[in-house]
């Protein structure tokens, strides 16, 4: 389960042109150097199932990925 602000980290072998973080399917942003990170705010999201890929671009222009399904819930109502 994710929620709030997120730290979402890759660690890479190998040499590394950039690392592109996906949501869905769409870019959210990419990294170019180590530690390879992006600030995601899953809160920003609908609720429900998300799937969440790390593409690394080698210098040599091979791709690797890797995708991990989190689910985000659902905000919080009433003021408690």
């Amino acid at each position: 389960e994710a929620s709030g602000f997120v730290l979402w980290g890759v660690e890479v072998r190998g040499k590394v042109q950039q690392v592109e973080f996906l949501v869905d399917g769409l870019s959210r942003g990419s990294d170019v150097a180590a530690p390879f990170t992006l600030g995601w705010h899953a809160g920003a999201e609908q609720p429900g199932s998300h799937r969440l890929t790390a593409r690394a671009v080698g210098t040599d222009g091979r791709v690797a990925q890797a995708t991990v399904t989190v689910s985000v819930p659902p905000t919080p109502s009433g003021t408690g």
